[in-house]
């Protein structure tokens, strides 16, 4: 069964938000193993320190043989079926485990983007980094539902 960590930093504190993390990742547990590692938000430094700060503990955290990849909205964007065809093609390569990275308010440290096997964008759209957590959840979940044939995506 594939592994998928995500990085994130930071506890999502919308309600709204933290219930339909909550019910992706009950979902997900059919398809994958899944783990979320919530790092300290460093709130006590200015912008680009947090970054910094922030880049430090994802760049101590990153699991090893994971294929890595950053969220960042330079990245590179992919319809849902494309998305799923993007993990099933990892998977046949031989890629076991994903580590999905989700920074702070402020943005990623260069030092994490330039590890990343993949820069991956949610949508031209901006959105807070307590949204994109539930977004991707849900993208997995979609994802993982078009592979398998399940009634989800029309």
């Amino acid at each position: 069964m594939l592994k998928i960590t995500i990085l994130q930093i930071g506890k999502t504190k919308t309600s709204y938000l933290t219930e339909g993390e909550e019910e992706f990742k009950k979902r997900l547990q059919a398809f994958c193993q899944l783990e979320v590692k919530v790092l300290k938000d460093v709130k006590s430094k200015s912008p680009p320190e947090q970054i910094e700060a922030t880049g430090s503990a994802i760049l101590e955290n990153l699991p090893g043989n994971s294929y890595l990849i950053v969220l960042d909205e330079r990245g590179q964007e992919f319809t849902s079926q494309v998305f799923a065809q993007k993990l099933n093609s990892l998977g046949s390569q031989g890629h076991s485990h994903l580590t999905f990275v989700i920074g702070g308010p402020y943005g990623l440290d260069q030092r994490v983007k330039a590890k990343a096997n993949l820069l991956l964008a949610c949508s031209k759209f901006t959105f807070t980094h307590e949204m994109v957590r539930m977004i991707l959840l849900e993208q997995l979940y979609r994802a993982f539902t078009i592979s398998t044939g399940k009634k989800y995506h029309y």
